[in-house]
């Protein structure tokens, strides 16, 4: 239902991810590319999908690396480089 640490972790290890269809996941799961999403209150759907992804692991291959590179896109070198743009472009604005 939120973006976690939790759910950027278990992308970062390369689970395949089903994620509510919310506009914070939205922001980070693409679905069928680097996760699944599913709406939060189709509970049928949820045990659909989570099934589907149990029962054939091995055909997860792409959206498990692709989940690890957008997993890459929020660790500490990443987040701190993008503070230092934001002020770049702050400062750059204002002078």
């Amino acid at each position: 239902f939120v973006l976690s640490w939790s759910m950027l972790e278990a992308m970062a290890s390369g689970c395949v991810v089903i994620g509510s269809d919310t506009a914070p996941v939205k922001e980070v799961v693409i679905d069928g590319v680097n996760g699944l999403r599913v709406d939060f209150f189709d509970s049928k759907e949820i045990a659909r999908k989570v099934c589907g992804v149990l029962k054939s692991g091995g055909d997860f291959g792409l959206i498990r690396d692709s989940a690890r590179s957008t997993a890459i896109r929020f660790d500490i070198k990443h987040g701190v480089k993008a503070y230092f743009d934001i002020f770049d472009r702050a400062i750059s604005d204002c002078c």
